[in-house]
């Protein structure tokens, strides 16, 4: 089989590149596959590949757009005359290129555009082929129950065709910072102060606005000590956001950060506040269980399923309610206690080696749909 790994050389720092690594490492893991082949297609990337010892590359340098439109217009040339011969063709994101022969297995993470249309106008006109194209795949893998409800409702998918595969968890972050390097970091960055973790991104709805709200009221009513910290990229009117959740010198923009400050982040951290709006997983749910950081997040989407009874949740967009869950972890010892076994006990129902077992259950049904 082979799988598109182009998001590996093109993206150096995107979800979608976590994904992709971490289950063709557990594909390996389980050598269920005769042959796991890494397909790149990209033009002028000059990133290095990742080494991934069991697999095999195939690597077609081309302008994407210019394939992708050979595709769209003529469903030519068919991926398997690039990419080889093949029983099921992995596709990772949102695009099932035409094959002559064999399965077709295509990942939905998040119908963001489709629920969240007035925070996504650019998308809204590529709605159609991507529907298009999730109705072509013979099998359809979304990451959680959530997601899959929405693929069903909202692309038209056969209810038949759409499995659930959920995220796992990087077992890294189940291996603990040691307090030296905690104590190191913090001195580094100027973390003196206890703090509230934000982890941002350029992405609208991540809830910035209601996170820093949350803050400014849980400030007023007992964390005046604390420091609201925000970690990653920061949305369209990020500096107007952050102005409103307090005193300049109380909000700390880290910038976007790597693996290893996101585990010292979070294991500093009192609290992770997840005011998302939506989400196809909630990976960062999962990594703040993982570093014993308990979390007020809001209930919509997966975030329930994925959080389990591990958070504190609260309506979306409801800053009164944030900033209560906020004050009710750090006044409680015992309930903070609690949520950190939860959180670690949650946590560890996802894994990358599952989610490997079920991808090759589906790779099956694919291939025996397109032979």
């Amino acid at each position: 089989m082979a799988l598109d790994a182009s998001f590996l050389a093109l993206n150096q720092a995107s979800g979608l590149r976590t994904y992709t690594l971490n289950l063709l490492q557990a594909l390996v893991g389980t050598g269920a596959l005769r042959e796991l082949r890494c397909f790149y297609l990209y033009w002028r990337s000059r990133a290095p590949r990742p080494v991934l010892p069991g697999t095999r590359e195939r690597v077609c340098r081309c302008p994407r757009r210019l394939l992708e439109k050979s595709w769209d217009l003529c469903s030519w040339p068919p991926v398997d005359c690039l990419a080889g011969r093949m029983d099921v063709f992995h596709s990772v994101h949102a695009r099932v290129p035409p094959q002559r022969r064999g399965g077709s297995v295509l990942t939905v993470h998040d119908l963001r555009e489709y629920r969240l249309p007035h925070l996504f106008p650019h998308l809204q006109a590529a709605r159609p082929a991507r529907s298009a194209m999730a109705r072509r795949a013979h099998r359809v893998v979304v990451i959680s129950q959530s997601t899959r409800r929405d693929a069903i409702e909202l692309m038209g998918l056969d209810p038949a065709r759409v499995r659930v595969v959920p995220n796992g968890l990087d077992p890294r972050f189940l291996d603990p910072c040691s307090t030296e390097a905690l104590a190191r970091f913090r001195e580094q960055r100027g973390l003196a102060r206890p703090y509230v973790l934000f982890l941002s991104s350029g992405d609208p709805r991540k809830g910035m606005g209601e996170a820093c709200a949350a803050f400014r009221l849980a400030a007023s009513r007992g964390l005046a000590g604390f420091d609201f910290v925000v970690a990653g990229a920061m949305p369209r009117g990020a500096t107007a956001l952050l102005a409103t959740a307090g005193e300049a010198e109380r909000v700390r923009v880290m910038g976007v950060v790597g693996d290893t400050e996101i585990r010292l982040l979070l294991t500093g951290a009192r609290c992770l506040l997840f005011a998302s709006q939506y989400e196809g997983f909630g990976l960062p749910l999962l990594e703040a269980f993982a570093c014993g950081t308990p979390v007020v997040a809001c209930r919509n989407s997966s975030i329930p399923e994925v959080a389990g009874d591990a958070a504190i949740l609260a309506p979306t967009g409801d800053a009164e309610a944030l900033a209560t869950g906020l004050l009710r972890v750090e006044e409680d010892d015992e309930l903070r206690r609690g949520m950190r076994e939860k959180g670690l006990r949650r946590c560890r129902d996802f894994t990358w080696e599952r989610a490997a077992e079920l991808m090759i259950e589906v790779y099956q049904e694919a291939a025996e749909e397109g032979c």
